[in-house]
């Protein structure tokens, strides 16, 4: 009995294909009780085909692991049946949990990528999640609305610690005009703010966005962006982030 949980449908079957039903040794092992990143994995337009079946086999790996000693693989699905749950409760001293080898081994495969997982751990974040892919993507030509990595250092020195990454949400593109007064900020004389943090003195400055270079914001009042430092370079771009939750 192998059963993998918290993975989408589509990869839960693809991964479980080829497995036949057996009796429980008695070994137990909960394998991503949560599966976010995983399931992300198989919804997100981040991930091509290679990619999946790289993150597939990292995880069938792990699988077969314990199941060559022994284990049965149970997860969260497992545990929503009440024979599942008798089992669970029974052998609570021969329970292990691999959620976290599992998670090592898919950010050392997403690194191959160049891909990295951000986390936001402010109380009130500047976007709308907490969890995202990184994908390393320097060049890349950035629309309205898509969120930038960017290396802070060359917009704000010394100001936060050496590689740290900011994400922040493109509010301007090269040609469009930006309008920062203490009436708030208008986009191609379209309002987005008009409210400043109090912990930041504003650049106050109307110019046209010159060739690569990107206007910046996030959501929250807080959030020190383009409002109070001013233009992102291309030249400080780290990549593409695609939020996960």
């Amino acid at each position: 009995m192998l059963i993998v949980v918290g993975l989408t449908a589509g990869m839960t079957a693809m991964i479980m294909a080829s497995q036949e039903p057996a009796e429980a040794p008695g070994k137990y092992v909960i394998l991503d009780k949560e599966a976010a990143v995983a399931s992300a994995v198989f919804s997100k337009p981040v991930f091509n085909e290679e990619d999946r079946k790289t993150i597939i086999s990292a995880i069938t790996a792990i699988q077969k692991r314990y199941t060559d000693q022994g284990y049965v693989v149970l997860t969260r699905e497992t545990c929503k049946s009440d024979t599942s749950a008798i089992v669970l409760a029974a052998v609570p001293g021969d329970l292990i949990d691999v959620t976290q080898e599992l998670a090592d081994a898919l950010l050392r495969d997403l690194g191959s990528m160049g891909i990295k997982i951000g986390y936001d751990s402010q109380r009130g974040t500047c976007l709308d999640f907490r969890f995202s892919f990184v994908k390393y993507d320097p060049q890349h030509c950035f629309a309205v609305g898509e969120i930038v990595s960017f290396d802070p250092s060359s917009v704000v020195p010394n100001f936060f610690p050496e590689g740290k990454l900011l994400g922040k949400r493109v509010a301007g593109v090269p040609g469009d005009r930006i309008d920062v007064s203490p009436e708030g900020v208008m986009v191609n004389r379209i309002l987005l703010a008009k409210d400043f943090s109090v912990k930041y003195l504003p650049k106050y400055q109307s110019i046209i966005i010159p060739p690569n270079h990107y206007f910046v914001m996030g959501r929250a009042l807080g959030s020190f962006d383009s409002r109070y430092y001013g233009l992102v370079p291309q030249s400080a771009v780290y990549g593409v982030v695609t939020p996960i939750i």
